[in-house]
């Protein structure tokens, strides 16, 4: 019961046996048998009708190599006999099933001899509800009221059909995949006459053992009736009787027998003899739906008899049937400009250099006017299409009413408008009525043929410029008009372009300029600017125009409205780069980047056939950046992903730097007066020793920079790391600390990352975040040990400390720092600004009691997709948590619960956050260190604080100097059975942390503050943690907690814990969420800003 037959084509590719010969027979099969029987008590009077018998007795001991029968009625039908040959050449080793006729007529043993594979797989929800174990005639089809499809097991008799495939789920789990869905066509027998029957939304599930009748989908359409024995289905005057029972193990299925259409036309066809009686209506369609006068005249000369009466016919009247006309002009009348906005959107065949393939057209119904947006996805839409719509509100325009298909990108627009407050009213077109919404369309055909118009006038690709920005498009609006008073723009606005706002480029000649001859040069008009406006164009001058490479297909955009282009994609699109002065600036990085590689001798060049044959050629491929300081940097980065584990690389990790560690060396540099410089490692990763054999394909430009390379031939030979192998980060690291320690730096076994250096010259402490290096101590001391790593590395010095590891350090009027992620919060504000922007201010991160608590089985999750954009913003909130925002840690430590199955409403509360974070994106870490304080630590938790599953909450805040260093929101690891207990348990996690901090001061030699100050709000704690002892309500704690306890006893204590009244506990802000005032409150102290 457990295995599923299916059914193959061709027997004949089953011959396992090594005795068959190629020119035996179905025939000949009996005798194949005989010839192949290895057992000595063979009979030479055994036939054909001991065939069961023989095959038995050629059973040896070896029960895998034997021919053996099946017979098994539960199975298979009672006359079928079925042989199972192991399958020798089958890697799965399953075996091969012949099925057979007790008769051997060659019709039918080619008819019944087929082959099967048995694969195993679970038993679909029709097998295990009814015990229905054998394959049911292709002619029934089982009417079943819990399919909401009907299913075929093959495309006979389908037309129609269109590739669809879609998970076919059974009631106990397991699930099919449908290939392609049509409409079925076949023929029923309705009180003895044959019917018509059509089945739309067929779904074809290729293997099944049965076809299906949706009678849930039939229910629609008709009426169902049943005496228990037969059901009965009435449907636009077709009887169709499900009267053949299927017994099962549990019962009988109820199916309905349908005649393939193509035996019912050789049987129409036969039927229509002279003095044949055949129903009008049938004749009728037989006869191509003739009208009644030529049929019955046709039946006439035919000498066949017609019977009964002329019916309606509903395929006749749906195919004489029009499409009701749609008037080309606007019945309404339009008195204002905005009152009726035409919208659509077109592709575009080849986008320009900021990959924006779509073209979305707004046309006012008052003035004709057009308004041309465009953007790289069909999604974009609801972005500038918002964005125009509130800049027209900004100039009295206010659009009414949008009228536009229903595609999807259109119902996006209409959310944000609610969401807005725009009260705009959508008019969708009905489908296949694009003459609803012709004023676009036409507009769109009218503006392609003046775009092709003005590229042959030019000489220009039809499509060039196209998509660069939301103006560069022809218009017609200063255009006078003998039927129109006033122009488009003079309808618009009530004012005339004029040359000022006009856009040129200029005109392609061929020819390279040069020299100071000229000071001008013929220009072509591109569009009008509704942004910017410009000299006019006989008022221009232009300067010199002197430059050193000059394409006559890439030409410069002198004047443009918007003038920002976006990074390059590909090599090519940065070598010939439209803008002459973006393209120089990029073969410049290209050429810089070519000069590196070869200077440090990261590849030698070999011949692709000198590869050994068990490693693998890796790709690589350019990444262009430009730099927030303004560099153009391009980085060949190598297909790391397509690296073989073990045989191209072994160990990949390389650590850095703690961010606890950063704040650390911040807080002593300010306390003890220390001066601080940051220096960027260049070409960082191309330091790295290869110490595997690695080989790369040769990369785009390598021809252009050096000769004699042929690219199809030639590849590299990888001697050094470089940007994009999995070792990179690695075999640098190992390098750098190699070379630091020849040079007399000590290093911490508690922080990997972190250097000292004490001599002469003073004292130097080095911070490592892979390529990036701060350096702080006396000044003479930062010098030297600048002078050794620029020795061995390239270096570029960034300056005084103003930004490290993504925080950007501001200087305070007061002489306090702040730290913030400025960068980090745009990108939030930009990915997820558009969501929350109808939201309203938010004064906390999350209300006072809100929990997140995990999804159950029954709630609908978010689609794949959206759930990847929760994990996207969680995870962008996660790095401001860590850096910046400890005032977060809380909500986001909920919000990060669901990481893998968020719903609707946790979507909600994640807007929430975001809106709170936008809200105070000026708000950051206070460092403000006073040096009478040492290390100053508050704990608190919440007992049972999860909803969920009942675990306590770890919070934590820990200050060095007064400055905030370490902050921690953490669900505990098991279920605490009371309130001291859970407070301990925060205890013993902050103490792990506090040791940490003492090991970094003691390599700094500075002093901490012995014993470091815990506040606590639970005396049982404290208790707890200052005796040893252990009662009925404390033996169950485990070993790991009572770590704690080796750092609050004795003379070399270095923990000292205290008693803080809960409302002055700073940690409580971690643990929970607060009210309104006491979040401000407590965040206040070791925050800054709004």
């Amino acid at each position: 019961s457990d295995t599923k037959v299916n059914w193959w084509a061709d027997c004949c590719e089953s011959d396992q046996s090594s005795e068959f010969s190629d020119d035996d027979t179905y025939d000949d099969l009996p005798d194949l048998i005989t010839r192949n029987d290895d057992s000595d008590d063979d009979d030479e009077d055994d036939d054909e009708d001991d065939l069961p018998d023989l095959i038995s007795r050629n059973d040896d001991d070896d029960d895998e190599d034997d021919l053996t029968v099946l017979t098994n009625d539960e199975v298979y039908d009672d006359d079928d006999l079925v042989l199972i040959i192991p399958n020798d050449d089958d890697s799965t080793g399953e075996p091969i099933v012949i099925g057979l006729e007790t008769t051997y007529t060659d019709e039918e043993m080619n008819e019944w001899c087929t082959v099967h594979e048995i694969e195993e797989q679970e038993v679909d929800e029709v097998c295990l509800t009814t015990g229905l174990k054998k394959r049911i005639d292709d002619n029934l089809m089982i009417g079943d009221s819990g399919a909401t499809v009907h299913m075929r097991r093959d495309t006979s008799g389908m037309y129609d059909l269109r590739e669809e495939k879609c998970i076919i789920k059974y009631g106990n789990g397991a699930q099919s995949t449908s290939t392609v869905v049509g409409k079925w066509a076949g023929m029923i027998k309705d009180n003895g006459v044959l019917k018509k029957v059509i089945l739309d939304g067929v779904t074809v599930v290729p293997g099944s053992a049965y076809n299906l009748f949706s009678l849930t989908r039939a229910l629609n359409k008709g009426i169902v009736k049943s005496n228990g024995e037969t059901m009965i289905l009435e449907c636009n005057g077709t009887t169709i009787r499900f009267d053949h029972r299927i017994e099962t193990a549990n019962g009988f299925l109820l199916a309905a027998r349908f005649e393939p259409m193509e035996l019912q036309d050789e049987s129409a066809h036969v039927s229509l003899k002279e003095g044949t009686n055949v129903q009008i209506s049938k004749f009728h369609t037989i006869m191509g739906h003739a009208n009644e006068d030529s049929i019955r005249l046709t039946a006439k000369h035919m000498g066949v008899i017609l019977t009964g009466k002329m019916m309606k016919c509903e395929p006749c009247a749906i195919g004489k049937l029009k499409q009701t006309s749609v008037p080309k002009v606007a019945s309404r009348e339009v008195t204002k400009p905005g009152e009726v906005m035409y919208m659509d959107t077109a592709s575009i065949d080849k986008p320009s250099m900021g990959s924006k393939k779509f073209w979305f057209l707004f046309v006012d119904g008052f003035s004709d006017h057009t308004i041309s947006c465009f953007g790289k996805h069909k999604s974009d839409l609801m972005r500038v299409g918002i964005d125009m719509l509130l800049d027209l509100k900004t100039k009295d325009i206010v659009v009414k009413t949008i009228r536009c298909d229903n595609a999807g990108e259109n119902k996006m627009l209409e959310q944000a408008c609610r969401k807005q407050g725009l009260q705009i009213i959508f008019e969708y077109t009905a489908p296949g009525t694009p003459q609803q919404n012709g004023v676009v369309e036409r507009k769109f055909a009218t503006l392609f043929g003046k775009i092709r118009e003005d590229a042959q006038d030019d000489d220009q690709d039809s499509q060039l410029g196209i998509g660069e920005d939301d103006h560069n498009v022809p218009d017609n609006s200063e255009v006078e008009n003998q039927e129109e008073e006033n122009t488009q723009d003079e309808e618009w606005q009530e004012v005339r372009a004029g040359r000022e706002r006009l856009i040129y480029q200029p005109k392609p000649t061929g020819q390279t300029r040069s020299g100071s001859t000229y000071k001008a040069a013929a220009m072509i008009a591109k569009g009008i600017s509704t942004a910017n406006s410009f000299q006019a164009l006989d008022d221009t001058v232009v300067e010199d125009i002197s430059k050193e490479e000059e394409f006559a297909d890439i030409q410069e955009y002198v004047l443009y409205a918007e003038g920002k282009f976006e990074e390059p994609k590909t090599f090519q699109e940065a070598w010939n780069h439209p803008d002459p002065e973006e393209r120089k600036k990029w073969r410049e990085a290209i050429r810089k980047e070519f000069h590196d590689m070869i200077v440090r001798k990261v590849w030698r060049k070999t011949n692709k056939s000198s590869i050994p044959s068990h490693r693998r050629l890796i790709g690589c491929k350019w990444i262009f950046k430009k730099k927030k300081d303004g560099r153009y940097r391009a980085r060949l980065c190598a297909l790391g992903y397509s690296q073989i584990p073990g045989e191209d690389f072994m160990d990949t990790s390389s650590p850095v730097v703690d961010d606890v560690t950063v704040r650390i060396v911040i807080a002593c540099m300010m306390i003890n007066g220390w001066e601080n410089e940051v220096v960027d490692i260049t070409t960082a990763f191309l330091h790295g020793d290869m110490e595997e054999e690695v080989y790369m394909k040769c990369p785009d430009g390598i021809d252009l920079i050096e000769e004699g390379w042929n690219l199809d031939d030639d590849c590299v030979e990888l001697l050094q790391t470089i940007y994009g192998t999995k070792q990179a980060a690695r075999q640098y690291w190992k390098k750098f600390m190699y070379f630091m320690k020849e040079k007399g730096f000590e290093r911490t076994h508690a922080e990997p990352c972190l250097l000292k250096r004490i001599d002469s010259n003073g004292t130097v402490v080095i911070c490592v975040y892979v390529d990036d290096c701060l350096l702080t101590g006396d000044r003479k001391a930062i010098n030297a040990a600048m002078v050794d790593i620029e020795s061995a590395f390239e270096t570029r010095r960034l300056g005084p400390l103003e930004e490290y590891i993504g925080c950007s350090v501001i200087e305070q009027h007061d002489g306090s720092k702040k730290l913030i992620q400025p960068d980090m919060i745009k990108k939030i504000e930009k990915e997820f600004g558009d969501a929350v922007s109808y939201l309203k201010n938010m004064k906390v991160p999350m209300a006072s009691g809100i929990n997140v608590i995990r999804p159950t089985e029954d709630d609908p999750l978010l689609s794949p997709e959206d759930q990847k954009d929760y994990r996207s913003a969680v995870g962008m909130l996660l790095y401001l948590v860590k850096h910046s925002r400890p005032d977060l840690s809380n909500s986001v430590r909920e919000l990060s619960k669901v990481m893998d199955g968020a719903t609707d409403e946790h979507v909600t509360i994640l807007h929430r956050v975001i809106k709170f974070v936008i809200d105070t994106k000026n708000r950051g870490v206070l460092i403000k260190p006073d040096k009478n304080r040492g290390v100053i630590a508050y704990c608190d938790s919440d007992f049972a604080g999860d909803m969920g599953n009942r675990r306590s909450i770890t919070g934590f805040l820990i200050y060095l100097f007064g400055v905030p260093i370490s902050w921690k929101s953490k669900q505990q690891g098991g279920v605490t059975l009371s309130s001291s207990e859970a407070e301990y348990y925060a205890i013993s996690e902050v103490s792990m942390e506090l040791k940490f901090i003492k090991m970094v001061m003691d390599f700094l030699d500075i002093d901490p503050g012995i014993p470091m100050k815990v506040y606590v709000d639970n005396i049982g704690a404290i208790h707890l943690a200052n005796n040893a002892s252990s009662g009925s309500r404390t033996k169950h704690i485990d070993t790991r907690l009572h770590f704690v306890r080796e750092l609050t006893q004795g003379d070399d204590k270095i923990i000292d814990i205290e008693f803080v009244r809960s409302e002055e506990n700073q940690s409580d802000t971690f643990t929970k969420n607060t009210s309104n005032d006491t979040f401000w409150r407590l965040t206040s102290k070791y925050m800054v800003g709004d």
